[in-house]
């Protein structure tokens, strides 16, 4: 072909019909499927029939640029002399010319006419290069790899700012390399017309195409292609991508599609995959900065906030501030991106505060890129703008849910609407990624990305629609907490519903909200505060609540609010007057009302303020009411319940038989159902056991006791309640532990409860566990862990008058004393002991007895023998009507230690070897330890 002549639109030859610039090839009728290459090089032959074409010129042809071996070449040729068939029967059309080239020998027709399609330069397609490395989705990229290799079709959905693009572009580069002529990428997000998606497309090709309809066209060329194609932004002009996506489909087998979209394109053969956010940090958890650098949110955090400030990095001093940005953000890389660019400005901290105002914050993208991606709120508005109407609304009227919501509780913000409109629209957004959805036990739930929701907020507010909306949203909160029984619920899913709690109480108690429906939504939300222990903010709202009521207010939610926060004064420190003052006027309006729930849930709330304020007889007392108050209700729990509540009355009390019967007899009685955790806020058949676990050690049982006390520590962390958690450590595992001389158990569990109390803000329990390891590193002779011990003892106040502090204050003299420290120590264990002796809280007295009788004897020396015996047999005498047989024991040890080497001994040596003959398990622990040891290794 000269330089002056058109290119051939056909050239045919034996069966087939070549077109050059449609890149296609015909047999028959039917297209003959080849590569690229192998394409390039039979136009190239047959364009120059019966001459010899080099192979020099056949390899700059087709791989133009790059160096390849001449093995290329014949692997290419060959390919293509197998499409054609050339040598079956009686086939000839190319010829090899041995160290020359190749050669087409077939006769040709050339026909040429008006020119069509006119592709550029033929080349293999390339992608756009990274600018930045892809964090964080590598199972994306390879899941995505796998299904595009096997589908045609597959679309990445999610909402913006996500990392489709991102995702998308490294699949491509992943596996473009297995397509003969590369990767193609066409962004569509510039174009505005429909019109335009198939010109587009042609043009990032290299056609020229004159027709109205380029569509065909562009199937023609690519009939023979292996490529890869991949569709950007396709979310606004879904119709004529899904059009153009199905006629390549149809047309070009060679061809794979990778989409990606906020919704569906609805094609045939679409394989969709759907984005997750970036993994980020769980709430309330405390992690070190390897740690954080584990979840992708926080790694691309990083990494783009050292790009665009230059110094920083990620400290255990800074990590609870990016977690929580990238937590806040939903992992949305977008939006981690621009709040990471803000860093050098504001400072981490400030940004933590300050993403309440986003989208004022996060605007500063980079300057390519396209003006919806340089502010989250024009990411947002971009996909607002592609809803319908009806879409719309809906969409700013589901923002003011703060959690997951149902398709029932949509429809509560819908009054006029069809429940089935309602479903259809919620599934639309769904598709468009507006909202999430998810699958639970429950049922199937929706939630709003927290960005997307700040959002909504705004354009519910422009719109003037917040205050109808915000009503309805709090009627059916109030409604709902009622009709599913508040805190009877997981504590997972409780903590989904603290959010539009909140929000339904911010707006009933603000001036436009409504009194009566404040008061309404606090009394149903007090289980949930309860048994989620949030009860600061339980004592906040109910403190608010009852400053609405008048004296003439119906006398119900009054004694719900005051139960409520008779719990919620108890553990925030409330005094014990204050507290009982509210639990009594709940008893009495209980009475007036005949209610029997509420009087035994006052009757448990002054019994555990009796044990508080060391009124323990006066327990008993309140104990054995209720558990007769139960026995007439005949309700399987309260009944239960009664018998729990007298063991742990007769234990304090110092008389462990009757505590173990009680206690046992609960845990035999104990229901097969789960408990009502609205009305006891904790399992009582855990509790039960860790106060059994006490009784156990008391009583000579130390490895029962142990085995009790641990069973469900696993369990009652897993429960995710705060308040039962740090019971199950405090009362039960550290002090059995710390008992049994295992040191190493004791801090570990002490570790653990002074870490949860931190993080879930439990004032009393945290001193408490401070106090108790400060004693476990004073056990081991560390003279901090005393100090710390002092301190937090001194700090400790009126909280030092709880029952779980008795057997610190008198380990704390013993330590005192051990030191030299002896005029402190002395006055230590004789307020103990006068503090025993005027609550009746005898439980301990015999360890304290015993601790008095070994400080006399440290710091008085022989003069003191007869006197600190005296308190060793007071201790005898006390542990003996006790049954407390490990105390016993200790007692024993005592009197034996302070009579060794003197003629006195034996009867005090005999007297420990009958201790020690009636217990039947513990031997390796460190008191029975020692006392085989006294004993001269034998009993």
């Amino acid at each position: 072909m000269t330089g002056t002549e058109q290119p051939a639109d056909e050239i045919a030859f034996g069966p087939f019909r070549l077109y050059p610039t449609r890149r296609l090839l015909l047999e028959g009728d039917a297209p003959v499927a080849l590569g690229g290459r192998a394409f390039d090089l039979l136009v190239a032959l047959a364009q120059r029939p019966g001459e010899i074409v080099t192979k020099d010129e056949l390899m700059d042809l087709v791989w133009p640029g790059i160096h390849v071996s001449e093995n290329n070449l014949r692997v290419q040729i060959a390919g293509l002399r197998r499409a054609l068939g050339d040598g079956r029967d009686g086939r000839r059309f190319i010829d090899v010319k041995a160290g020359r080239g190749y050669g087409f020998v077939a006769p040709v027709v050339v026909a040429r006419g008006v020119p069509q399609a006119e592709p550029g330069p033929r080349r293999i397609y390339d992608l756009p290069a990274p600018f930045t490395r892809v964090i964080g989705r590598e199972d994306s990229i390879q899941a995505l790899a796998t299904q595009l290799r096997a589908r045609r079709l597959v679309t990445i959905v999610g909402p913006g700012g996500i990392g489709k693009t991102t995702v998308a572009l490294a699949v491509a580069r992943l596996v473009a390399g297995e397509f003969d002529d590369g990767g193609l990428f066409v962004d569509l997000s510039p174009l505005n017309d429909a019109a335009h998606v198939p010109g587009a497309v042609a043009a990032a090709l290299g056609l020229a195409i004159q027709s109205r309809d380029p569509i065909p066209a562009i199937c023609a060329f690519l009939k023979v292609q292996r490529l890869l194609l991949v569709l950007d932004n396709c979310e606004h002009l879904l119709e004529a991508a899904t059009a153009l996506v199905e006629r390549i489909g149809e047309a070009a087998v060679g061809v794979h599609v990778l989409a990606t979209s906020r919704e569906p394109l609805r094609a045939v053969g679409e394989r969709v995959y759907r984005l997750a956010p970036l993994e980020s940090p769980p709430g309330g958890s405390a992690l070190r900065a390897d740690q954080a650098l584990r979840y992708p949110g926080v790694a691309l955090f990083v990494e783009r906030a050292a790009q665009s400030a230059g110094e920083f990095a990620l400290t255990d001093a800074n990590t609870m501030f990016v977690a929580e940005i990238c937590r806040r953000l939903d992992g949305m890389a977008l939006a981690i991106e621009l709040a990471a660019r803000r860093v050098e400005g504001i400072g981490i901290a400030e940004l933590a505060a300050r993403l309440g105002d986003c989208f004022r914050l996060l605007t500063k993208g980079r300057r390519t890129a396209l003006p919806r991606h340089r502010t989250l709120e024009a990411t947002l508005d971009w996909s607002y703008q592609l809803l319908t109407e009806d879409e719309r609304r809906l969409f700013r009227r589901l923002s003011v849910f703060a959690g997951p919501f149902s398709i029932e509780a949509a429809a509560a913000l819908e009054p006029d609407i069809d429940r089935a409109d309602i479903a259809g629209r919620v599934a639309e957004l769904v598709d468009k990624s507006l909202l999430l959805v998810s699958d639970e036990p429950a049922g199937r739930s929706y939630r709003m990305f927290a960005t997307m929701r700040l959002f909504g907020l705004q354009r519910l507010r422009a719109e003037d629609d917040e205050a109808a909306t915000m009503r309805r949203h709090a009627a059916h909160v109030g409604a709902a907490l009622h009709r599913d029984g508040g805190g009877d619920a997981e504590p997972a899913e409780l903590a989904t519903r603290v959010g539009d709690v909140r929000t339904a109480l911010d707006w009933a108690f603000s001036p436009e909200g409504d009194p009566a429906l404040a008061v309404e939504i606090t009394v149903a939300a007090i289980p949930v505060w309860v048994q989620l222990s949030a009860l600061a903010e339980c004592r906040g709202r109910i403190e608010g609540a009852l400053a609405i009521l008048d004296e003439a207010a119906d006398a119900r939610p009054v004694m719900a609010l005051s139960a409520g926060l008779g719990w919620s004064l108890m553990y925030t420190g409330g005094s014990p007057e204050t507290v009982a003052q509210t639990w009594s006027r709940t008893l009495r309006i209980a009475k007036a009302l005949g209610d029997t729930g509420y009087e035994l849930r006052a009757l448990w709330g002054l019994w555990i303020n009796d044990l508080n304020r060391g009124a323990f007889r006066t327990a008993l007392g309140r104990a054995t009411d209720f558990a007769g108050l139960a026995a007439s209700a005949s309700d399987e729990f309260d009944v239960v319940m009664g018998w729990r509540i007298l063991g742990t009355s007769h234990h304090y009390l110092g008389d462990q038989a009757s505590a173990r019967r009680d206690l046992e007899r609960a845990l035999a009685a104990m229901p097969a159902r789960r408990w009502p955790a609205a009305r006891f806020q904790t399992d009582q058949a855990v509790t039960a056991r860790y106060f059994l676990a006490r009784v156990l050690w008391l009583q000579g049982l130390p490895d029962q006791a142990r085995e009790t006390a641990l069973r469900h520590v696993g369990d009652a962390e897993a429960a995710r309640n705060a308040l039962h958690y740090a019971s199950v450590l405090g009362q039960g595992a550290c002090p059995v532990a710390l008992f049994s001389g295992d040191l190493a158990a004791a801090e570990r569990f002490g570790a653990m409860l002074l870490d949860h109390t931190r993080r879930n803000a439990l004032r009393v329990w945290e001193t408490w566990a401070r106090c108790f390891l400060g004693l476990v590193r004073a056990w081991r002779g560390d003279a901090d862990g005393l100090q710390v011990l002092r301190a937090e003892l001194t700090g400790a106040n009126s909280h030092a008058g709880l029952p779980r502090y008795l057997p610190l204050i008198g380990e704390y003299a013993r330590c005192l004393a051990a030191t030299g420290e002896t005029g402190l120590a002395r006055e230590a264990i004789a307020r103990a002991r006068e503090r025993c002796e005027a609550h009746e809280e005898l439980w301990f007295i015999a360890e304290l007895l015993r601790i008095e009788g070994e400080i006399r004897l440290a710091t008085e020396g022989e003069s003191a023998l007869e006197a600190a015996s005296g308190l060793f047999r007071q201790g005898l005498d006390w542990s003996r009507r006790q049954s407390a047989l490990s105390l016993e024991l200790r007692c024993a040890m005592s009197l034996a230690r302070a009579h060794h080497g003197r003629e006195t001994a034996g009867d005090a040596v005999a007297g420990l070897r009958d201790v020690y003959g009636r217990f039947t398990e513990g031997h390796a622990t460190d008191d029975l330890l020692a006392a085989r040891g006294l004993l001269g290794g034998a009993p």
